[in-house]
Parts: C-alpha cells; structure tokens; sequence
C-alpha cells in the first residue's frame, strides 16, 4: 500500500505537464560525474512555474537513487545556521559534516526570499559542500544578476531559464485538470444569462424623471433617431440593441473573469 506522499507525488506527476528540456538538461547534470561543484540555476518571472520542475527533479533523482531535499525560501528560518540546517537530515553534531556525508541534491526554491543570507550561501556555505552535494537555486532572477560579476561562482553556475508554455501545452495543463478554454466560456455565457436584471434607484416604473432626462426623451423620436435631426438618404438608422447574454454582456463578462481568476488561484496553488 502506498503512502500518503507516495500518492501525492504519483498524482503530480500525472499531472505534470511540458519542461521536457529542463528534464533531460538535469539528469545530464545529475549523472555527471564530477570534481568541480557547478550549481543548476533555475530562473523565471513569478507565476511561469518553477517549483513543479524543482519537484521533479526530486522524484527523478529518488527514482536513480540519489537523496534530494527541497528546500522553500519561504520557510527558512532567516539566519546562517537556519540555512545550513533545512537542508541537512535530523541528527546529531555538525550539520554541514552530516550533508557533506549523505551528498544530497539540494534543490532551494524562492531563493529571492532569503535576502541577506545569499551573501552567507555564496561565500560560506557552498564553498564548504563536498563536490558531491550538487545544488539547484530557483529564483526570479538569474543568479548572474543577484552576484558580482568578479565571483568566481559566475563560471560555476548552469543557467536553465524557464519559458511560458506553448499553445499547445497550456490546451494539454488544462485538460489534464478537466478544464477548457472552450468550458470556461460556455459556462461564463450561460451564468450571465441566468443574472437578473439589477434594480437601479430611481429608474422604477413610478419614478419621477428628471428634467435633464425629459428633455433627453423628448428629443427621441418613436423610431429612436434624435427628433432634432432628419435621418440622411441612406441612414441605416439606430444600431440593434446587442441580445442581453452573450459574450460581450456586462453579467459575462464578470462571470467569465471571476472564472478566470479562480483557475488562475488554482494554477498557482499546484504550480507552488
């Protein structure tokens, strides 16, 4: 029987989605046998989507055998030996010693998050890993951006720069989940026209008319042209009114981008 985060992590596989380049660059990366430490970095704006990958390259390092640990910005706690110990595994005595034994694949996600503590991971931290710790940062900015150009680390690190999907794999993100671009409006066109039409204060049937509007419905004509103005030879006249419902409808048009936004939340929670 399975565990819990066995079925979780089966299920996002499943629903994994595109990065077939990203996959193959690291288990090159991971294969390699090497005496020089070479950092993988992971680079994209908020929202492209780069904890999925992260992820996994976790489960493909499981499945080769190598331990991996992911590592969340977000979690650690902000000092130096708050860094050294997310990483390394419960135990006794020095952390650093205990990663360099077990050699993980470090794998730190929003490395934005840890703000001064980037000045520690790159002059203290990493250059005392055992070459057989291998680390990958993801963050929105290239670390080539967050490091002085006359760091030796510049000529260490492996830049994997993420892009959006392509039509074809955003159709493929969505049917994975059970939606559709197509769904998604036909469901937004058929709640607007379930909305009610709204009541607006002082425009009911017993109403009194301002003079303002009296003199705006005096000046219209029972065929809906302006009585100050004859309609031209050729004047098709007042454009039809547009059928309440459709696409272009105010109620749609609301249903349609609450719609939106509520996939949007749901992209973000499985991306991150």
């Amino acid at each position: 029987m399975s565990s819990p985060g066995g079925a979780l992590g089966a299920r996002e596989e499943e629903l994994f989605v595109g990065r077939e380049r990203e996959l193959a660059l690291f288990a090159r990366w991971l294969a390699a046998e090497t005496d020089t430490p070479e950092l993988l970095n992971v680079s994209g704006h908020g929202g492209i989507g780069k904890s999925a990958p992260l992820r996994a390259f976790a489960r493909t390092a499981h499945r080769t055998g190598r331990p991996a640990v992911l590592v969340d910005g977000h979690d650690v706690p902000h000092s130096p030996d708050g860094l050294l110990q997310a990483p390394a595994d419960e135990g006794s005595g020095d952390a650093l010693a205990r990663l360099n034994a077990a050699r993980p694949r470090i794998l730190l996600d929003t490395f934005e998050e840890l703000g001064e503590l980037t000045r520690y991971l790159q002059q203290e931290l990493l250059p005392r890993l055992d070459a057989g710790v291998r680390v990958v940062v993801a963050g929105r900015s290239p670390l080539g951006l967050a490091w002085t150009h006359d760091s030796p680390w510049q000529r260490l690190v492996r830049p994997m720069p993420l892009d959006a999907f392509s039509a074809q794999e955003s159709r493929e993100y969505l049917r994975r989940r059970g939606l559709s671009a197509a769904l998604l409006v036909d469901e937004s066109g058929r709640r607007g026209r379930r909305q009610p039409a709204r009541p607006q204060p002082g425009r009911g049937p017993g109403a009194p008319v301002g003079r303002a509007r009296l003199h705006r419905r005096a000046r219209v004509a029972p065929g809906g042209t302006d009585a100050r103005r004859a309609p031209a030879a050729g004047d098709p006249g007042p454009s039809p009114a547009r059928p309440a419902g459709g696409v272009g409808d105010p109620a749609s048009r609301a249903t349609f981008f609450r719609l939106l936004k509520r996939g949007v939340r749901a992209l973000a929670e499985i991306l991150h």
